[in-house]
């Protein structure tokens, strides 16, 4: 794929949505307070576990700020899956919405 690394600031809605300190999946941010992903990314974990990094191009760069994540909502009919073939898996209302916690500052 023909690509060029995004320069910070560029995409500033673009979110990476992390579990036990690795890149999971990659999010929306609609909001201050709420971000735009996939269901499958965030199902089955907690939300305490899950932190999501705004504003950030380059993974290997120390100055993060984590996130973290307060609550998220996956649409109430997510969950039936089917097979495009043997490698991947198509989800049905594959949605979810992430409320992170925002400090004052």
């Amino acid at each position: 794929v023909k690509s060029t690394p995004a320069v910070l600031g560029e995409y500033p809605y673009v979110v990476s949505i992390w579990y036990r300190y690795n890149h999971i999946c990659s999010g929306t941010l609609y909001d201050l307070t709420h971000v735009i992903t996939a269901a499958h990314c965030v199902h089955g974990i907690e939300p305490f576990r899950l932190a999501v990094l705004v504003g950030v191009v380059d993974f290997a760069n120390n100055e993060k700020t984590w996130i973290p994540v307060k609550s998220y909502a996956i649409h109430p009919s997510f969950g039936n899956r089917t097979f495009i073939n043997m490698h991947a898996k198509h989800y049905y209302h594959d949605i979810a919405v992430i409320t992170v916690c925002i400090y004052p500052e």
